[in-house]
């Protein structure tokens, strides 16, 4: 999952089929209580066993500050601050559990599916992100398993004060996380619900090359999306005096070789295109006989070029550590880039190209993935799977089996 481009990993919009869920999971249960018109005092979360801070930042949401294992299975390794954000409504509605890949933050107090029905909503950071950094070696652990104990330290924490359904759900990598947490502690939650959570299985997982021409063969632009990528390339030396000018004119380090990372906006075009730009067609390709500015244009429009700037990069290196330890990453296709490409076309993947900075030679194991797929998909019930059909990153779909008492749908 070459990430995070967290904005690499957002789903469409699924409001009709939200509503659908919303329904399966907490019907009536707004109009049944009644809610009361103020929050408790931010002082009343202090008697949680863990809980060292409590801050009012709106009407009804809470700043915590939950205090966590280090290392769930040697406590002796010390322990951490881990920050969640709580909109609390009353101990007799549900709780829907937001089991975030990444960062959180007080905009973040309020989800899709908490929007519908007033459930209290708890959003919490993942580890080694945003405040929620261990002290020691770094990221010493950080893998899927202590993220699920963090998970399910906070729902035994508060299961007195919200005694009602816990309901997780995720996006992307927080959907990855929420499916992982439903592996490991399947009792904690009455149901998840996974937006766009794809799964690689190996590093590169090579599934979404196929998944990739399929999506490109139903709306014909298979030879549109390569032969803009073959002109980029063709066309190398003008294209990096462009974008040496380009990057002048911004305020944030770019510390790669240029041609390198032209040579990853060239791969990440095409992900970038069907993952994040549904407001565009293959009809506003400009034509291959285009001037070097139009074809640079158009290739920094869709890649996320500000994704790799120095400032904006940093703050996901933990999850480019997961990738290259656990998580893996999707392929591109690139036979028809061999030609032009120079060096290895795998170390200008996302997580190649950050690797320098995390360490490049972490040993990678996908054992704890293939056990977390296979029980989803042959064990794993109450779960709602949402996907989108041009998503590149429904590649990676879990397969529920059929009989299952889960809900599996694809968004077109």
């Amino acid at each position: 999952m070459s990430m995070p481009t967290n904005q690499r990993l957002s789903p469409r919009p699924y409001s009709i089929l939200v509503c659908v869920v919303a329904t399966y999971l907490l019907t009536g249960c707004q109009n049944l209580i009644e809610l009361p018109d103020l929050a408790p005092p931010s002082s009343s979360f202090l008697s949680i066993a863990g809980v060292e801070s409590s801050e009012l930042v709106d009407d009804r949401t809470f700043h915590l500050r939950y205090r966590q294992w280090i290392n769930h299975q040697d406590t002796s390794q010390g322990t951490f601050l881990q920050s969640l954000y709580l909109r609390h409504w009353s101990p007799e509605v549900p709780v829907l559990l937001n089991t975030e890949g990444y960062f959180t933050n007080h905009q973040q107090s309020q989800s899709e599916l908490s929007e519908l029905f007033s459930a209290n909503y708890m959003a919490v950071e993942h580890r080694y992100f945003g405040e929620s950094v261990p002290e020691g070696p770094e990221y010493e652990f950080l893998n899927v398993e202590q993220a699920a104990y963090d998970l399910h330290r906070i729902r035994e924490a508060f299961r007195e004060m919200y005694p009602q359904a816990w309901i997780s759900t995720g996006v992307s990598k927080g959907g990855i996380n929420a499916l992982c947490y439903k592996y490991y502690f399947p009792e904690d939650v009455a149901a998840t619900v996974a937006y766009a959570a794809p799964f690689s299985l190996h590093f590169p997982d090579d599934r979404s090359v196929g998944y990739t021409l399929q999506v490109e063969q139903s709306h014909d632009c298979i030879a549109t999306m390569r032969n803009f990528q073959v002109e980029i390339l063709r066309r190398k030396e003008a294209m990096l005096l462009l974008l040496a000018e380009y990057l002048e004119d911004l305020s944030s380090q770019y510390p790669y070789d240029p041609e390198q990372l032209l040579q990853r906006l060239v791969l990440g075009f095409r992900w970038s295109f069907w993952t994040n730009h549904s407001q565009y067609t293959c009809d506003d390709f400009p034509a291959l006989t285009a001037s070097d500015q139009s074809l640079f244009n158009w290739l920094v429009d869709v890649a996320p070029i500000g994704f790799y700037a120095f400032n904006n990069s940093q703050p996901f290196l933990p999850y480019y550590y997961q990738a290259a330890t656990e998580l893996g990453d999707f392929a591109p296709e690139t036979h028809h880039l061999a030609p032009y490409w120079v060096g290895d076309i795998q170390s200008v993947s996302p997580t190649h190209y950050f690797l320098p900075r995390i360490g490049s030679s972490l040993p990678f194991s996908n054992e704890h993935i293939l056990e977390i797929v296979d029980w989803l998909e042959n064990e794993g019930e109450q779960v709602i799977y949402l996907y989108g059909e041009d998503d590149l990153w429904t590649s990676g779909a879990v397969q529920p089996q059929a009989g299952l008492d889960n809900v599996f749908l694809v968004a077109p």
